[in-house]
């Protein structure tokens, strides 16, 4: 369809316009995109190290033995283990960019075992970052209770 001597349609400049706004809407995004995934990757490391630091505290109470995760102190990845480390549960490694704070673990000790009542005789804080974010899983001592928070920018 013609009106007045000119066809509907996009002209090239008008093209440039429209990629240069995608672009320039694309580069402000990126930075904020991959700070979620960030945020998303430490809250999962940390509540799924929640989940196991649970789970073996109630496999030591229902099995009648001690369970232990023992803690990496440099990288960041531990193991689960039942019976004072005599069977080998499974390794888990933290999401990639998800380390401890500072680089290393800062317990006393990089075992946490849990009797056959639930209850854990260390305590402290394992606390998780990944850039500005960071989650605190608060270890107990003597209760075996644990609880994570988290904080940081992204929260």
């Amino acid at each position: 369809m013609i009106v007045r001597g000119r066809e509907h349609g996009l002209t090239c400049v008008e093209l440039v316009v429209a990629l240069v706004l995608a672009v320039a809407a694309t580069a402000w995004m990126l930075p904020v995109t991959a700070r979620a995934w960030r945020y998303a990757d430490l809250e999962v490391t940390a509540n799924r190290l929640l989940v196991h630091l649970r789970t073996m505290q109630q496999l030591a109470q229902t099995h009648g033995v001690y369970g232990l995760v023992r803690m990496s102190g440099f990288t960041p990845d531990y193991a689960l283990y039942l019976g004072n480390g005599t069977q080998c549960l499974g390794q888990y490694a933290f999401l990639p960019g998800v380390n401890y704070f500072d680089g290393y673990l800062q317990l006393n000790t990089p075992n946490i075992q849990y009797d056959v009542a639930g209850n854990s005789q260390v305590g402290g804080v394992i606390r998780l970052v990944d850039g500005p974010d960071e989650a605190d899983i608060h270890l107990y001592l003597g209760s075996g209770l644990q609880t994570l928070t988290m904080g940081g920018a992204g929260s």
